[in-house]
């Protein structure tokens, strides 16, 4: 049965010395998961993936129907708690992995 390992269980895997994985195993992204108006938990990244399908915006070549799901459903507010989401997620990992993971770590790949 293949393992898979994603947000919360991608940083515990990274958080020993050596991985161990299978033919099938799966890391996957270190994504926010956030509650939507339902409560149901979503992922924060796969808003902004869809958003950025989007970018024709700028070009003012959208039509009726991706005007639509834009204003209906990519709030700005939600958008901007979505980001800060995933700009603490990013913080707190590597400042994580930094003073716990590697803190005793000589060799670096800028002293060689």
């Amino acid at each position: 049965m293949p393992a898979y390992a994603m947000s919360a269980g991608t940083v515990s895997v990274m958080s020993g010395n050596k991985i161990h994985m299978g033919d099938f195993s799966i890391l996957g992204p270190i994504d926010p998961q956030v509650g939507d108006s339902s409560g149901k938990q979503i992922r924060a990244l796969g808003y902004f993936i869809r958003y950025k399908k989007f970018d024709k915006a700028e070009n003012g070549r959208l039509n009726t129907a991706e005007i639509t799901v834009l204003i209906e459903k990519f709030s700005q507010a939600v958008l901007y708690r979505y980001e800060k989401a995933r700009e603490l997620s990013i913080r707190l990992l590597t400042e994580w992995l930094v003073n716990c993971k590697f803190k005793d770590w000589k060799k670096t790949q800028d002293n060689g």
